[in-house]
């Protein structure tokens, strides 16, 4: 597979968002170890897996506009943890103009 993010605007708003997702993962899990009640902590574990998994997402599609296989990027991945091919097509999209589908991604995530 090719790089169809070099040299575009679209790889500087991308990076963009997973430096700030990074951040907000920060930020999330500060304020999960200062919380005291275990109503915030669940409140702040939730906002730091929502987050955690919107970046994993953002990086994997990252990945695949860069070229580079599933497998170059996450070895091990449990049956439970698949990562959600919609939410990739989603953000291939928005992120490039090049053609992607469903097909495209399962085969990237399965056979890479």
């Amino acid at each position: 597979m090719n790089n169809v993010i070099n040299g575009t605007v679209f790889k500087f708003v991308l990076i963009g968002k997973i430096k700030g997702l990074a951040i907000e993962s920060k930020r999330a899990r500060n304020k999960l170890l200062k919380s005291k009640t275990l109503i915030k902590k669940q409140y702040f574990t939730n906002i730091k897996d929502y987050i955690g998994d919107n970046a994993r997402h953002h990086l994997l599609a990252y990945a695949y506009m860069r070229g580079d296989s599933y497998f170059s990027i996450e070895r091990n991945c449990r049956a439970n943890n698949k990562p959600n091919p919609d939410l990739l097509l989603k953000i291939i999209k928005q992120h490039s103009y090049t053609e992607c589908n469903l097909e495209l991604i399962n085969s990237w995530l399965n056979f890479n």
